[in-house]
């Protein structure tokens, strides 16, 4: 928290781009990664949540022309995040979901099976 309670944020990247338009004109944009994360209590124990977001700025007029963002102050998307991080290993689900080769230690299993006929040579 800074010291007005605020929740500070962290620029976490500033990119140039010079993109060619529809009229042959250059326009000229800077992207802004903007982040902040905080401490929230989930049944007694404290997990990180964090939001922030992505801002593209036209560098001729100074308009924001894009803004995506995740609210840090958002409960719906607390809870989402939350439901996700409570069913274990969120990021092996995404690869492993549903697997026969799901559970811990058969990573390794899964890699290595083939249907393949093993061929010896003598």
């Amino acid at each position: 928290m800074g010291p007005s309670g605020n929740v500070r944020f962290e620029v976490r990247a500033l990119n140039f781009a010079n993109r060619s338009v529809a009229d042959g004109l250059t326009r000229r944009e800077a992207l802004l990664w903007l982040q902040q994360a905080r401490q929230v209590q989930v049944d007694g124990v404290s997990m990180p949540f964090e939001g922030g977001c992505t801002l593209v700025n036209d560098l001729d007029t100074a308009e924001v022309r894009y803004a995506i963002r995740k609210n840090i102050n958002s409960a719906s998307r607390r809870r989402a995040v939350q439901d996700f991080r409570a069913q274990g290993n969120a990021l092996g689900l995404t690869y492993f979901g549903g697997s026969p080769f799901a559970g811990p230690g058969h990573r390794f299993a899964m890699i290595h099976n083939t249907t393949a006929k093993e061929t010896t040579y003598a």
